[in-house]
């Protein structure tokens, strides 16, 4: 199933090749450092979310 990056303002998508990982979900501090990192207010991202593994 094609996962697009949850990222503000990202279109990478693993359906155009690019890899794309989802949230820790057995390190609590580790997944709240990413969720920080995405700078969404009040945001929690749902099993499935997913960011891509590029970097600017």
């Amino acid at each position: 199933m094609p996962s697009g990056c949850s990222a503000p303002r990202c279109t990478n998508s693993n359906k155009d090749g690019y890899c794309c990982v989802t949230f820790p979900q057995l390190d609590p501090e580790l997944r709240n450092k990413w969720i920080d990192a995405v700078g969404i207010a009040d945001w929690e991202p749902s099993k499935t979310a997913v960011l891509c593994e590029v970097s600017y």
